[in-house]
């Protein structure tokens, strides 16, 4: 089995009419999560708690880049970075973890703190201190740091084999994901302090993605059967480490999308069934009962991107194909909307009933109808490229601060892009 903890992402080459030259997209899909309940905004990339929504709201106006701050080691491709309260950012990139301080107009690094390992997403747990995991080719070390200057507050070493975070339970407990062996996978939960509390073991072919929902309950899609006849289950492990329930949703298909988490603590599932010939959204209650089911109205693309994010109200917004789908959590299609391909479209939902998307510039829709209200070039293109072409930055994701939209590109660049003052 092997689990894939950023869900859809998705490498596409996206080429522009007149440009000098193609340019890859990174693509994360699947709904960025808070890993602190409360957190003044999501962490791009994946969605270890519920789904990608945000206290904070932009006025119906269009962003302005505000400043960029470009970090000294190159950029790989999977930068994330969280926004604690105050407009203090912690981003990673490569091996080096990051305090970024928004100061209005200019983005200043507080500190940096290298690591000899691979370092993981940051976290903000509730006590205030910042969590990372680093793997130096060996047992993963879970990392606490102090917020203030990154001092290294805490070492653990990790059990064996753990080295994904997956994110904090309701009484401070620590989940995680890795790998023992070729074929056996396992998730693990530590106390607060790093003790081990448990382990749960698993085998088989696939596991396509992890969600940490109500009650420290992880719900995880499988892939079983074969590569040319796959099927699909959903399982879900209890905060004793115990099997809670299993269920399969498809003798003919695949998960492609989710799991996602609404408020109410029901499961959201994108398939590819009929041997990937139809896409279809799957909504389980938090015991693992089908609600419903829909099949979308695209059907799957192979070079497309794909996301899920789920509203406050349990509203499914799906990209998938050349269009993005509203579904209410009765399993009605509220608003169809076509978009490119390859742009992927997991938005952040922001408290005034907008999304807010960050590829390919910045954007958001009314997400009661799929109307955009605004489209802004963040950053804005080149025209000076040899042979009179262009390009164009692709940052992820959009993150809601208080009244700011921060992206994360390709090459290492963090930008801050907030409304005009005189809009």
């Amino acid at each position: 089995m092997r689990v894939s903890l950023v869900g859809t992402a998705v490498l596409a080459t996206f080429v522009v009419a007149g440009c000098y030259e193609s340019h890859d997209v990174y693509v994360l899909g699947d709904c960025p999560g808070a890993y602190q309940a409360g957190a003044p905004s999501p962490t791009p990339g994946y969605c270890p708690t519920r789904a990608n929504r945000s206290p904070h709201v932009l006025p119906d106006v269009p962003p302005e880049l505000r400043w960029q701050l470009e970090f000294p080691e190159e950029g790989d491709r999977t930068q994330r970075f969280a926004v604690a309260p105050g407009g203090r950012l912690y981003v990673r990139s490569r091996n080096v973890l990051s305090a970024v301080d928004d100061r209005g107009d200019r983005g200043t690094i507080a500190w940096r703190v290298m690591f000899e390992g691979v370092v993981g997403s940051p976290s903000l747990l509730e006590d205030g201190s910042v969590f990372v995991t680093e793997n130096r080719f060996g047992p993963a070390d879970g990392v606490w740091l102090d917020p203030a200057d990154g001092a290294e507050l805490r070492r653990v070493t990790l059990p064996e084999g753990a080295s994904q975070f997956i994110g904090v339970g309701d009484e401070g407990a620590l989940y995680f994901f890795g790998r023992i062996g070729d074929d056996t996978l396992a998730v693990d939960a530590v106390g607060p302090d790093g003790t081990p509390l448990w382990r749960t073991e698993a085998t088989g072919l696939f596991h396509h993605a992890l969600a940490l929902g109500p009650d420290d309950q992880i719900v995880y899609g499988e892939r079983l059967g074969t590569f040319d006849a796959p099927q699909a289950r959903l399982s879900a492990i209890d905060r004793t480490g115990a099997l809670a329930w299993q269920t399969m949703l498809s003798e003919d298909g695949q998960v492609v999308g989710g799991p996602a988490i609404a408020n109410d603590g029901a499961i959201y599932i994108e398939l590819w069934t009929e041997r990937t010939t139809k896409a279809v959204l799957v909504v389980l209650e938090p015991t693992g009962v089908e609600r419903f089911r829909i099949d979308l109205p695209q059907a799957p693309w192979g070079g497309g991107t794909r996301s899920l994010s789920v509203g406050v109200d349990g509203t499914a917004y799906v990209k998938e194909g050349e269009a993005m789908v509203a579904v209410d959590r009765t399993g009605r299609i509220l608003w169809e909307r076509p978009t490119h391909p390859n742009i992927d479209a997991s938005g952040t939902l922001d408290g005034a009933g907008r999304m807010h998307f960050g590829s390919g510039g910045g954007s958001a829709i009314d997400v009661a109808d799929g109307t955009d209200i605004w489209v802004s070039e963040i950053p804005a293109h080149r025209t000076d490229l040899p042979g009179g072409g262009a390009s164009f930055a692709f940052p992820g994701p959009a993150t809601i601060g208080d009244q700011v939209l921060y992206f994360m590109a390709n090459d290492a660049i963090l930008y801050a892009a907030t409304p005009p003052s005189d809009p």
